[in-house]
């Protein structure tokens, strides 16, 4: 089940990678630093879903040295 997890925060890192790259290239159009709200959530799910990711690793992993 460890191993299904790190595949999914390495699936996660390249996803935050592409939703920076879309959100700095949405904040360069003109008004220069705005982002419409709905584009700002969307950004934010991927980093969420990391954080859970590697959250869910620690206990996991936690979990296993205590059960030994």
């Amino acid at each position: 089940m460890i191993d299904k997890v790190n595949k999914a925060i390495l699936i996660l890192y390249n996803v935050c990678g592409v939703s920076l790259v879309v959100l700095a290239a949405a904040g360069m159009t003109p008004p220069v630093g705005w982002l419409p709200r709905p584009l700002i959530i969307l950004g934010i799910i991927p980093f969420i879903l990391l954080l859970i990711a590697h959250l869910t690793r620690y206990m996991m992993k936690r979990n296993s040295k205590t059960a030994k």
